[in-house]
């Protein structure tokens, strides 16, 4: 039976984890990271009892990826090609919710035993940040094999919930450009074991708590008064020019599969609007990017004669480029393959790349997770494919050279990869693209993407770490625009 104090230690640990998960889903109020964390941290090393400090671990590590990964409810109701009801499929995104956070808190719980045993200041001060930033590297890894579907890849790349996207409406988003966001969690982590540290050695007396707060109080207003290291445009009305090039980003709607012939008709009529009333109006060379899965070069040929014609009319000896995409669909509707293509008015397709980072569920159906899916829905276990696509070539990237500027582009939950946009940056890209829908997170069509701010977080720090212009164009969310100052 756990003593009153004990039970007081669990509940402060976990609305630690709750402090320091917020952030992410409602970035605004990212300084609750500078009160949570450094108050678990001071909790934890006044543990005597290595059992305690486990157990403090993992219940402030599954709070706080259970606060963080609230964004998974967004993809209720799941789509009708699922075969599951309203109230079956909340009970699966239940279910995968909690595992998940319990699973994944153990690897705080051991950074929470590992900290608690470090006594010297300076040591502290050092290891302590180090060992979290490979603490969230091993939790993505852990979370693949957690997720591993037949034939899948294992590895550290899904970043979600690494502590320094909380940071990225701030100034301190000037330390991605060295490191990415390891060397913002890094940061955050050492400023919070600073903090952790004054509050230990009771060195907090009422004037240091007051100038501690003033200064916390002041750096949150400056961040809204202050330039930020990036230049952001959301849902441009016209092309952001980028090195002598019109950049033009064109969101969309959904494309999962599950809309009609008319609908993805419509579709491709408002690209086909869109891309000819910019040609209109500015002779600059221009790259248009549309959403994953728009197939528009595709079903440009479906649409009426005159139109292809006018089409081919108006961009003929024009300098323009369409990143597009097409999916491919399983047995069971679900998209498991992507390309993405360059094309041009006179070469037609001259680039194609495959996504390889396929995100689970979304994609392909975990292994674990099969039988629970098949007791839920209408689909026979035996017929849910949970494998990986067939890339013909393991190096065939999407990129095409514009003038002198190079594109790269990567699909969707690629964005999650914690260096997959430096790696284009080293390989000599000049833009940065990603095509990517998120109607699985916004299958009733409503507004506010409980995803948006951490992917936005991804976004800026691929941007900083690169040094490079980040453009993106989603189903269902904004497309925009990132440009670092630095």
């Amino acid at each position: 039976m756990f003593s009153k104090l004990r039970k007081f230690s669990l509940l402060e640990s976990a609305l630690s984890g709750l402090f320091v998960g917020i952030p992410f889903v409602f970035p605004l109020l990212w300084p609750l990271v500078f009160v949570g964390f450094p108050l678990y941290i001071n909790r934890i090393r006044k543990l005597t009892s290595s059992t305690h400090a486990l157990l403090n671990g993992w219940i402030f590590g599954a709070v706080f990826i259970a606060t963080y990964s609230i964004p998974l409810f967004d993809t209720y109701p799941l789509p009708d090609f699922w075969g599951v009801s309203q109230y079956r499929g909340l009970l699966y995104i239940a279910i995968v919710w909690a595992l998940t956070s319990i699973v994944l808190g153990v690897i705080p719980a051991i950074w929470s035993l590992v900290v608690k045993n470090i006594r010297n200041t300076t040591t502290f001060l050092l290891i302590a940040p180090l060992l979290w930033v490979i603490s969230e590297y091993l939790r993505a890894l852990l979370l693949s094999f957690y997720l591993i579907g037949e034939n899948t890849e294992l590895g550290a790349d899904f970043s979600f919930g690494f502590i320094g996207y909380t940071v990225t409406n701030t100034q301190l988003l000037l330390l991605a450009k060295f490191g990415g966001v390891y060397m913002l969690s890094f940061a955050i982590v050492a400023l919070s074991a600073y903090i952790s540290l004054i509050l230990k050695e009771r060195l907090l007396a009422y004037s240091k708590s007051t100038i501690l707060l003033t200064v916390l109080a002041v750096y949150t207003l400056a961040t809204f008064i202050l330039p930020q290291p990036i230049s952001i445009t959301i849902n441009p009305e016209e092309p952001i020019v980028i090195k002598e090039l019109s950049v033009f980003p064109v969101p969309t709607t959904s494309t999962l599969g599950q809309e009609t012939i008319e609908g993805k008709t419509l579709r491709t009529e408002t690209i086909f609007s869109k891309i000819l009333d910019v040609v209109s109006y500015t002779e600059d060379p221009i790259l248009f990017v549309l959403p994953e899965n728009s197939d528009f070069i595709n079903r440009l040929a479906l649409l009426p004669t005159e139109k292809q014609t006018l089409f081919q009319s108006q961009l003929k000896d024009r300098d323009i480029t369409i990143v597009d995409s097409s999916p491919e669909i399983s047995e069971w509707k679900t998209i498991y393959k992507n390309t993405i293509r360059f094309w041009t008015p006179e070469g037609g397709i001259v680039s194609i790349g495959y996504k390889e980072g396929i995100v689970p569920f979304g994609e392909y159906m975990p292994v674990i997770y099969k039988k629970l899916f098949s007791l839920l829905s209408s689909v026979p276990e035996s017929s849910i494919e949970s494998k990986r696509p067939h890339i013909p070539e393991k190096d065939l990237m999407a990129e095409h050279t514009m003038g002198d500027i190079k594109i790269s582009a990567l699909s969707c939950s690629e964005i999650y990869n914690p260096s997959s946009y430096k790696n284009l940056a080293k390989d000599n890209a000049d833009i940065l693209v990603n095509v990517a829908s998120y109607a699985m997170f916004n299958a009733d069509k409503k507004e506010g993407l409980l995803i948006w701010p951490e992917i936005m977080a991804m976004a800026k720090t691929h941007a900083m770490w690169a040094g490079k212009p980040y453009v993106q164009a989603s189903n269902d969310a904004p497309a925009f625009v990132i440009v670092p100052r630095f």
